[in-house]
């Protein structure tokens, strides 16, 4: 097929992207042009097309609404990504 569910389990929530498509090698490529590795990256996510890019960057946040499998993939979790996940975890690791 040329479709991928890349979600699965995710509720009323639903992902697809084309079966070729590597989030890892987008950002990869995105890191490379502007002269960052991943060790120098925060990665946050919440599915199951986030993860390689949760344990490749140096900092790897779940959102507390993902999985337990991708939160295991990560170093941290923070909340909901309906309660701020985002916000919470670029003042606890940024600001």
């Amino acid at each position: 097929g040329f479709i991928r569910h890349t979600r699965p389990g995710a509720g009323a929530n639903l992902e697809f992207s084309h079966i070729t498509l590597d989030k890892l090698k987008a950002v990869d490529a995105v890191l490379s042009r502007l002269g960052v590795s991943f060790e120098e990256t925060m990665a946050l996510g919440d599915s199951s097309s986030d993860a390689a890019i949760l344990r490749a960057s140096a900092l790897g946040v779940a959102m507390g609404n993902a999985p337990e499998k991708i939160k295991a993939c990560a170093n941290d979790v923070t909340g909901l990504n309906t309660e701020d996940g985002v916000a919470l975890a670029l003042e606890k690791y940024v600001l």
